[in-house]
């Protein structure tokens, strides 16, 4: 529907958020959020064209690992950057392919990708470096399915624009989650976004989950398409999250609708057990 597309105004703003260097950190986190790998990065974005042929050009930049083989009185080499060019974004992908959901006022946006190839490729840069033999399956490295049902991205900045989070979450062939993945981008030094080690694998969850608990407000917009045509569905949200006696995460949510229908939905997690 093209009421409902993304108005050349509003893709101007996402690309004016976007814009800029940004150093990043990338985590990729197993199901009890324990960091697995933690990689440097780099990314520039920029715009080319004008009115409604403007365009976003991004281009990755990816710390490439030293190689596991060393030679004697060899001096450690200077890092290397793997450079990986990201498709660009424009009034055609953004509503054909990417399905942008952009919130201005919020400074947050979603939307998904058809692979997690650019996922794969920091991964494997990253921790395997030269030694990298393309193996599909390498050792001791998690790799996002090939064939993926979602790779959906969700983004909310800082209130001063500098500093931003951007979390992948990869849904594999069935539609069981695949892959858990955060970049921490600053548009100057960065500071890491956690304190969990990949050394440390009996670091508690609760840990990390107290920071979350807590009333959360905001504004959801859904968007479903069909052969029989597009609906859009948009709720005000409000999720609790709270630790009950016995140690069970509780989460408790919210939505009510613009014509004033609303639905509730409660959950109880484990965390000893979370797998």
């Amino acid at each position: 529907d093209e009421d409902e597309a993304m108005s050349i105004d509003n893709l101007c703003s996402f690309f004016d958020l976007n814009v800029g260097k940004w150093n990043g950190i990338f985590y990729q986190f197993d199901a009890h959020g324990r960091v697995q790998q933690e990689i440097s990065t780099r990314l520039s974005a920029s715009t080319y064209g004008e009115g409604d042929l403007i365009s976003l050009m991004q281009s990755l930049y990816i710390k490439q690992a030293t190689s596991g083989i060393t030679f004697a009185d060899e001096e450690d080499p200077e890092p290397e950057w793997a450079e990986y060019k990201i498709k660009e974004t424009n009034m055609f992908t953004v509503d054909k392919y990417q399905q942008i959901g952009f919130f201005p006022e919020q400074k947050a946006f979603a939307l998904r990708y058809q692979t997690a190839g650019m996922l794969e490729t920091v991964l494997r840069a990253g921790v395997l470096g030269e030694d990298d033999t393309g193996e599909e399956s390498p050792r001791n490295l998690k790799i996002p399915s090939r064939k993926p049902s979602i790779v959906c991205e969700n983004c909310i900045y800082s209130l001063d624009g500098n500093g931003r989070v951007r979390a992948f979450h990869i849904m594999d062939p069935n539609g069981v989650l695949d892959t858990l993945i955060v970049f921490h981008e600053n548009q100057g030094s960065i500071v890491p976004l956690t304190h969990s080690s990949t050394d440390d694998p009996e670091n508690p969850s609760n840990d990390r989950i107290n920071a979350l608990l807590g009333r959360w407000e905001g504004h959801s917009v859904t968007k479903r398409s069909g052969v029989y045509g597009a609906t859009l569905d948009e709720a005000d949200t409000v999720v609790l999250l709270e630790m009950d006696n016995n140690g069970q995460l509780v989460q408790v949510c919210f939505r009510v609708y613009g014509r004033g229908n609303s639905n509730k939905c409660f959950g109880k997690m484990d965390l000893d057990n979370w797998s």
